[in-house]
């Protein structure tokens, strides 16, 4: 082991010599480029680089690794090093909105690229959307706090926002909004003493008043415009079933966090995408790759698509032996059902990674456990998928193990192959824990067992 570092009370061991942390920043192209310093960072380190997510008129272009190799990085320097990199990108966004092309990313301060973007024009019925927001929590009451902060700041008010305590008899949450939400009439407390992520899914699915339910976990930050982008984007396609959205890490302060991005993180990239078994499909391995689709720290799913208000199978998630995967087996019953599914990376979260390397470890086992459950499942459950999935398992074994594959390419050298061992451990566990799920479970729900169904009875119903 290379050094160890502190963090509050979380000790990280980790190879981590000549570990330098990861500035995280947003910058919005059509203001004047700042300055950007390399320190020093929380635990008194210098960045060695900063990770920029850039904005054109509100809309996400991309986020671009720069290096800090000088203590200030000044405007123009950051213009340079950013001209290979987003030239092209913005240039194409001005095009589509009628805008001259620019040679330098200076001149989108000047007052002609400052009008609204068409991106955020209001498509006609918005105000018929409306949109109930579910926040499962459990025994996180800070975190909590720091999350329903940023929903209430948004710039388009949610019709409500329903949070589900999954541990009740802990009081810390129902204390902690008794304390500074009490005079928001829009938050709603709802308890859900069973265990499991997805019971309490459920459990706020089923309260939900609001046309859209959205759905984010208790420790992220929504972007300011995120409960405005998703209504918008429902009430652009009535045809959708589930929209996820980017979910961009928060800070990358430790090795365990940047070897979270290099994971894969939850980043799906910046080009909208759409998901169904007709017109948008993918080689390989869809409609099983279920890593494209999004995850469920950033989720919204029309109301009136789903025959069941069960829409999380109990036997997966946190809380449960299988530790995961209920909201990708969500992702697969629209696409296979034959439903819509829309990745909008305009609708943003910003997500803590763990800071600490056994955390990490333990996240990575949870990873591989969730994705064998939910392989085992398929398999147990439905002949007509069992056979899809058979055909494809030698290639999803390839592409878990193959270093080179779109999974496994963005691991840098020092990533630690015990992350690895650890997630292809739970992989292995995968089945087993799912069998352990379904034995104990308490409260078997009708959708667990009926798969792709979702989307058929959508298109039913409308």
């Amino acid at each position: 082991m290379g050094c160890m570092i502190r963090y509050g009370t979380a000790r990280l061991s980790s190879e981590c010599v000549d570990f330098r942390p990861v500035r995280v920043l947003e910058i919005e192209l059509t203001e004047r480029l700042p300055s950007i310093t390399n320190g020093p960072s929380e635990a008194g380190l210098t960045y060695g680089s900063a990770a920029i997510l850039f904005r054109l008129h509100g809309q996400p272009l991309d986020t671009v690794i720069v290096q800090l190799s000088e203590e200030v990085l000044s405007p123009a320097g950051l213009a340079a090093v950013l001209s290979d990199h987003l030239t092209s990108t913005v240039n194409e966004h001005l095009q589509r909105e009628a805008l001259p092309a620019v040679h330098s990313l200076d001149e989108l301060s000047s007052p002609e690229y400052q009008l609204p973007c068409s991106a955020w024009n209001t498509p006609n019925g918005i105000d018929t959307v409306s949109l109930s927001v579910v926040v499962p929590t459990y025994r996180r009451p800070h975190e909590l706090a720091r999350c329903l902060d940023s929903v209430l700041a948004n710039t388009s008010s949610p019709l409500e926002v329903i949070v589900v305590d999954n541990d009740p008899a802990d009081g810390r949450s129902a204390l902690m909004l008794q304390e500074r939400f009490a005079g928001v009439a829009s938050i709603r407390y709802l308890p859900e003493p069973t265990m499991g992520a997805a019971r309490a899914r459920n459990r706020g699915f089923r309260a939900a008043k609001g046309d859209v339910v959205a759905l984010v976990d208790d420790d992220v930050t929504v972007d300011a415009h995120w409960v405005a982008i998703m209504r918008r984007t429902f009430a652009g396609d009535p045809t959708l079933d589930c929209v996820t959205g980017l979910i961009l890490a928060q800070e990358l302060e430790t090795p365990a966090q940047l070897w979270c991005e290099q994971y894969g993180g939850f980043n799906k990239g910046y080009s909208s995408q759409l998901f169904d078994l007709v017109e948008h499909t993918r080689p390989g391995l869809y409609p099983y790759q279920v890593g494209i689709y999004g995850s469920g720290s950033n989720m919204a799913l029309r109301r009136s698509s789903f025959a069941s208000s069960d829409v999380f199978d109990v036997r997966l998630g946190p809380g449960t032996p299988t530790c995961g995967a209920e909201d990708l087996d969500v992702f697969l019953d629209v696409v296979l059902g034959g439903g819509l599914l829309r990745y909008e990376p305009s609708a943003i979260v910003w997500h803590p990674h763990h800071r600490d390397y056994a955390a990490f470890k333990r996240t990575m086992r949870g990873y591989g456990r969730g994705l064998g459950a939910l392989v085992a499942k398929r398999l147990l459950v439905n002949g007509a998928h069992r056979r899809q999935l058979l055909r494809r398992l030698p290639a999803g074994v390839a592409f878990a193990l193959n270093p080179r594959s779109a999974k496994n390419s963005r691991k840098r050298p020092g990533y630690p192959a015990a992350a690895t061992w650890y997630e292809l451990l739970g992989l292995v566990e995968g089945p087993v824990a799912y069998a352990c799920s379904r034995a104990s479970s308490r409260r078997p729900t009708g959708r667990s067992d009926t798969l792709g169904t979702v989307g058929v009875a959508a298109r039913a119903v409308r």
